[in-house]
């Protein structure tokens, strides 16, 4: 894992500071970062580039990283950007986030299915769930997205949802 410079943290330091960012979030500021940094190292992204983290949030979601992680690992680049470029307009680092994560997921369509999965882990993560039990309940619910035909889960009826318990009870009888 890269190393973050002395006088890098000491002007980071200082943003989390006139970012009123609360002192018990600045340790994990600061680990955001180092993934950050470490992510365009291992990737060759340039560090000082915006355009660089939406891909680096999309990365966080394929290592099952929750919702508010993303966002703070986002405020916390936006945050470092912030500091080392006078060109980037001065906005808060959640919108500046925002906006890139937005532009982003503009180019790549999603399914509403990849949402009902983001929430499916999300819940589960909160509950302190075993990881065996989201894989399975992710496993399940790819079943019933393939079973359904990528219909949206909120325009499923429960006869689709008993028909599929059915079919899938009849893979298991096999």
């Amino acid at each position: 894992m890269l190393k973050l410079p002395e006088a890098l943290l000491k002007k980071y330091d200082s943003l989390l500071i006139k970012n009123d960012i609360p002192s018990h979030a600045h340790g994990n500021y600061k680990k955001w970062l180092q993934y950050y940094l470490d992510f365009c190292k291992k990737y060759q992204c340039p560090y000082a580039d915006p355009e660089s983290l939406p891909v680096f949030i999309d990365k966080l979601k394929e290592k099952k990283q929750s919702s508010s992680q993303q966002s703070q690992a986002g405020q916390a680049v936006a945050l470092y950007y912030s500091g080392i470029s006078s060109k980037l307009p001065v906005k808060e680092p959640l919108d500046q986030v925002k906006e890139a994560v937005a532009s982003y997921d503009a180019v790549k369509t999603k399914s509403p299915w990849t949402d009902a999965m983001d929430c499916i882990g999300d819940e589960i993560k909160l509950r302190h769930y075993s990881p065996k039990t989201l894989k399975s309940y992710s496993l399940w619910a790819e079943k019933m997205k393939i079973f359904t035909k990528d219909k949206a889960p909120k325009d499923l009826t429960p006869k689709e949802g008993r028909w599929h318990r059915f079919a899938l009870s009849l893979t298991f009888l096999r």
